[in-house]
């Protein structure tokens, strides 16, 4: 290294550069092939020796700054048409690539790439973006979760400088869920893609506040309190299951994800009991039928010959024909679920949270049946007032 320094030192000076005669030259040349041979065998001696691996760590350490010094001094240099500097510059970089790949348990992910392979690495990452790009779009991922990729992709493209820690991590990332959109099928690809970034140890702010806002709208769609909470509870036992890939994650300053999402579930659990007032054992039990059985009635209940599939269905009519002004639905639901009673339940109530499934999930049957009651309405109103 030593004689390494003093060349790329000589390499700067303009006048000496000027001053270099072809013999020079191949003196010069011969000289940088013995420093390389002496400097790959004194790595693997080092390697090899009967040194503790903290003081092989420090020296191997030593040497990978010392490479990447110079290196920076010699891309800096005018005279990088140099034959000497061109092949000083592919020794520093042939040594830690050698470090890197072949003795990484002592390399410094830490440190920054080169401008020379960070460029190289980055060029090719922005070819494979048409590739990742075009399998979300393949997939019909959500669409802000693409964005947010794509976005975080991008940014990384552009920044202009990289730890070896952050550009391994955001190459394999990207080569994963591109595997990913080719090899796996799934009719809910985005609960893969989400699950994938778990597992990845995607810890960025952006996707952070995406799952937690997936997670709040999934929540919303369920109105029975019994059912928030086994919600609530499933998503507690899912994340708690999520397994993490266990090389480094996109930020290593932030906590886990994983634990992030753990303690918002339980802040929710914990705010829905204060909100609730009551204990999960206090609530009505659901029967088998999805009906919440309760000894207590309201003084009146409406009674309709409709299913409760068909009683959704038309009160989804309504909503949408703008008869009814639902706002918020939730309310609207939780309301008719009490006040409505259905061929077959008896003295249950409905459920609101298997009401909205069903507003939201038509079957070509329901329809029929809601046609039918429909046009016998229509049909009564004709002929009571002569239209046609």
């Amino acid at each position: 290294m030593t004689q390494l320094k003093a060349l790329v030192q000589e390499s700067m000076v303009a006048e000496q550069v000027a001053a270099l005669t072809a013999p020079l030259v191949k003196k010069r040349l011969l000289e940088i092939t013995q420093i390389s041979d002496g400097l790959f065998q004194a790595i693997r001696e080092e390697v090899f020796s009967q040194e503790t691996d903290q003081l092989v760590k420090r020296h191997l350490q030593q040497t990978q700054y010392e490479c990447l010094l110079l290196l920076n001094l010699l891309e800096q240099q005018e005279h990088s048409n140099c034959p000497l500097q061109i092949a000083m510059v592919n020794l520093l970089v042939a040594v830690l690539a050698y470090l890197e790949t072949h003795h990484c348990q002592f390399f410094c992910l830490k440190a920054q790439v080169p401008n020379r392979q960070l460029k190289q690495v980055l060029l090719e990452m922005e070819d494979q973006m048409k590739l990742l790009s075009t399998g979300f779009k393949r997939k019909s991922v959500d669409l802000p979760l693409q964005e947010l990729m794509l976005k975080c992709f991008n940014a990384f493209l552009k920044s202009g400088k990289a730890s070896y820690e952050s550009l391994v991590y955001m190459k394999h990332m990207q080569l994963s869920l591109i595997n990913l959109c080719r090899d796996v099928q799934a009719e809910d690809f985005t609960r893969i893609v989400m699950e994938h970034l778990l597992y990845l140890r995607f810890n960025a702010a952006s996707y952070e506040g995406y799952y937690k806002s997936r997670l709040l709208e999934n929540l919303d769609k369920v109105y029975n309190g019994n059912d928030k909470f086994e919600l609530l509870y499933h998503l507690e036992k899912v994340i708690k299951g999520q397994q993490e890939r266990g090389a480094a994650s996109f930020d290593p300053q932030s906590p886990s994800l994983v634990a992030v999402l753990s303690s918002f579930i339980k802040a929710e659990i914990r705010y829905l009991q204060k909100k609730q007032g009551i204990a999960l054992l206090g609530q009505p039990p659901l029967t088998k039928k999805g009906l919440i059985a309760t000894p207590q009635l309201p003084e009146y209940r409406i009674k309709v010959s409709l299913s409760a599939d068909a009683l959704a269905y038309l009160l989804r009519l309504l909503i949408e024909a703008e008869v009814i002004i639902a706002c918020p639905r939730s309310e609207l639901l939780l309301f008719i679920a009490r006040h409505f009673q259905t061929p077959g339940i008896g003295n249950a109530y409905l459920s609101a949270n298997s009401l909205g499934s069903k507003y939201r999930q038509v079957v070509q049957s329901t329809a029929k049946n809601v046609n039918a009651a429909l046009g016998r309405m229509q049909r009564i109103v004709g002929k009571e007032f002569n239209l046609q």
